[in-house]
């Protein structure tokens, strides 16, 4: 299994492969940052974590850089962990936002990213109880 940032690094490399300039990933609510941005930010907080996504709010999205601690987190941008663990590796946490979109569950809303369904009844949907 690949380590979070040989993960990511691979996604970016697949971006970049395709020749787009302006190209745009949202996980949920975050955004994709580009490589110079990731770069640039560095290793947060004292677990070392490594943004690759932010909200609207200046929360990140941040993954440990070793596979034993290769999690997917949210944190802030000083590095403190918000919450828990969101998966266990990258590729746990792509394989279930993969399976998100499939389900139909999500729907893109402009400058806010992939957020959940509100429409009743629509594919992904829940069942009704009765």
């Amino acid at each position: 299994s690949l380590s979070g940032p040989e993960a990511l690094r691979s996604l970016l490399m697949a971006i970049e492969e395709t020749g787009e300039d302006e190209t745009t990933i949202w996980f949920y609510e975050y955004k994709l940052l580009d490589a110079a941005t990731i770069r640039d930010m560095g290793e947060i907080g004292r677990d070392g974590l490594v943004p690759f996504a932010e909200n609207i709010d200046g929360e990140l999205l941040a993954c440990g850089k070793h596979e034993h601690k290769g999690g997917v987190f949210y944190t802030s941008v000083d590095g403190d962990v918000e919450g828990d663990q969101i998966a266990v590796c990258m590729a746990t946490f792509l394989e279930s936002y993969r399976d998100d979109l499939l389900s139909h569950r999500l729907e893109y809303i402009e400058d806010c990213g992939m957020v959940e369904r509100t429409d009743a009844g629509g594919p992904g949907s829940p069942t009704p109880k009765k």
